[in-house]
């Protein structure tokens, strides 16, 4: 514990821990918000359970959905092809192509659909979204059910396989086939190119940097742990206010001015903040502030341009 310096002790029992791997929330004018940070035996009955919540909400069912597989390196086929045939009643999901035909297979969609088709649906993917995150990317994009935004994914589709060695000491793991979006399109190596491209925030990226600086990042924490002991002190309970530590910052500007340190003030208060959440246990799913790409997708949802790049997509299919 922070400022505690006399020994206690602590008794640790012995658990499985599930993590979830979906985290739903959902957003003003009946947007729902689905992240997949990768594709576990536990993701099927999760995602279920999310999509489902957000559809029989209280306030109102979800009219839209914003599906996020940034950074979703993958996983279990079975649970990408479930997320995928969420959305789907026909058609072939994904499928496989290898040297050798007997490698050669296909996913077909079941007919049950968990999402209504009058749910418009935005995929977010970015450079980190491979395998599995690809898969259903893959298929949403060329059944035309929803479009994708962000950035072209990594481009990792191969199926391994393992074969044990004749001699019984082992086995060794080989490359059998390659995975196909429905258009016939090889992932591996390839990527998906977004229906819409947009570049995640410079501030983002100057962030991640700011976090490596070693230099920085300690002043920034000790100021916001200082501050938050503090606060306990004076008013007996954890703060939960982050804007009352806003007003401070400027001081700790100065501090970094003095040692010679130049970045700017809203890189500050993005690590700021992420500090004092950890410190004080808020979890933040959505970071609405500082997240273009997600702020991109309600702004196209809210306009009407689902539907409109849709059947732009349909059209241009019909004439080749």
């Amino acid at each position: 514990r922070r400022g505690h310096t006399e020994p206690f002790d602590v008794t640790l029992i012995r658990a499985e821990i599930p993590i979830d791997s979906v985290e739903k929330a959902m957003l003003p004018d009946r947007i729902g918000y689905i992240q997949i940070s990768s594709f576990t035996g536990r993701t099927s009955e999760e995602f279920r359970n999310a999509l489902t919540e957000l559809l029989n909400a209280k306030e109102g069912g979800m009219k839209s959905l914003i599906l996020d597989l940034r950074d979703d390196p993958g996983g279990l086929l079975d649970a990408a092809k479930y997320v995928a045939d969420a959305f789907l009643s026909e058609g072939i999901i994904v499928s496989t192509k290898g040297r050798q035909r007997r490698f050669d297979q296909e996913y077909p969609a079941d007919r049950y659909l968990l999402c209504p088709p009058e749910v418009s649906l935005i995929v977010l993917v970015n450079e980190y979204s491979a395998s599995g995150s690809e898969i259903v990317a893959g298929v949403i994009k060329d059944s035309k059910r929803g479009i994708l935004l962000g950035t072209k994914t990594f481009g990792k589709g191969v199926v391994q396989q393992r074969f044990p060695l004749d001699s019984g000491g082992g086995a060794v793991s080989l490359t059998i086939s390659t995975y196909y979006t429905p258009s016939g399109v090889s992932i591996n190596e390839t990527g998906i190119t977004p229906d819409i491209v947009v570049e995640p925030a410079k501030l983002e990226t100057a962030e991640a940097t700011m976090r490596q600086e070693m230099r920085v990042g300690k002043y920034v924490n000790d100021f916001v742990e200082k501050w938050i002991e503090d606060e306990e002190k004076r008013i007996g309970k954890t703060p939960k206010d982050f804007s009352q530590l806003e007003l401070k910052l400027p001081e700790l500007m100065k501090t970094l001015a003095e040692k010679d340190i130049a970045i700017e003030p809203e890189l500050v208060k993005i690590d700021a903040r992420r500090i004092f959440n950890a410190n004080v246990g808020i979890y933040q799913l959505i970071d609405l502030d500082h997240d273009n790409q997600l702020q991109e997708a309600i702004k196209v949802i809210k306009s009407g341009e689902v539907e409109k790049i849709l059947a732009s997509t349909k059209a241009e299919s019909s004439l080749q």
